[in-house]
C-alpha cells in the first residue's frame, strides 16, 4: 500500500507526462513482440526510481520538520540532537545527488542529509557509483551524471540548517546587509 501511494504522490507534472510515454513504449514494443520483460524494463526503472526518491524526500522533510521543532533552541544557539547529529543553527549539512536516466527523462534523488565535513565516502561512493550506472540511458542523461558526479565529488549539496529552517528570513537578511554594503 505504501508503494502505491509513493506512486501516486510522486507521479505528478513531468513525472505524469514521463510515466504515460513510458507505458504508452511499453505497449508498443510488447505488442511488437518483445518479451515482456524486455517492454517493461524502462517503465518498472523508472517507477522503482521514483518511489526511491519518493521516500528519500519523505525522510528529508521529517528532518527539515524536526529541525523547525527545534527552531526556537536553535536560534538561541543551543545544540540540539536530531537524526543521530549534533547540530546548531549555523552547521553545514550536505547531502549527495543520484541521477537515473530512462530514455528521454532522467529521476534526480537526493540522499539523507548528512552533516558536512564528516567522512561519508560510504554515501558519496553509494549515489556516484549508482549514478555512473544508470545515469547515462537519457538524452540528457550524460550532463546530469557529470554534474551529480561533480557535486558528489565536491562534497555534495551542502547548505546550514539556518537556511532550512528559516530560508526567507536568512535571505531577507542577506538582501539588507547587500543594500548596507551598497551604502
Amino acid at each position: 500500500m505504501l508503494a502505491v501511494k509513493s506512486i501516486m504522490l510522486s507521479i505528478m507534472g513531468w513525472d505524469a507526462i514521463s510515466f504515460m510515454i513510458l507505458l504508452l513504449i511499453f505497449i508498443s514494443t510488447y505488442l511488437s513482440g518483445k518479451t515482456l520483460a524486455a517492454a517493461g524494463l524502462p517503465l518498472v526503472l523508472f517507477i522503482l526510481a521514483v518511489i526511491f526518491r519518493a521516500l528519500h524526500e519523505k525522510t528529508r522533510q521529517e528532518f527539515v520538520s524536526q529541525l523547525k521543532s527545534h527552531r526556537r533552541e536553535l536560534r538561541a544557539g543551543a545544540t540540539v540532537h536530531v537524526d543521530n547529529m549534533l547540530l546548531r543553527y549555523q552547521s553545514e549539512i550536505t547531502s549527495y545527488v543520484m541521477t537515473v536516466g530512462i530514455l528521454f527523462t532522467t529521476v534526480t534523488i537526493h540522499s539523507h542529509y548528512r552533516r558536512a565535513g564528516e567522512e561519508h565516502h560510504t554515501d558519496a561512493l553509494f549515489y556516484s557509483l549508482l549514478s555512473f550506472l544508470l545515469g547515462w540511458w537519457a538524452i540528457n542523461g550524460p550532463l546530469n551524471t557529470i554534474q551529480a558526479l561533480a557535486k558528489n565529488l565536491h562534497g555534495g549539496e551542502k547548505t546550514t540548517i539556518a537556511l532550512l529552517i528559516d530560508r526567507p528570513l536568512v535571505k531577507k537578511l542577506e538582501e539588507v546587509e547587500k543594500k548596507a554594503a551598497q551604502v
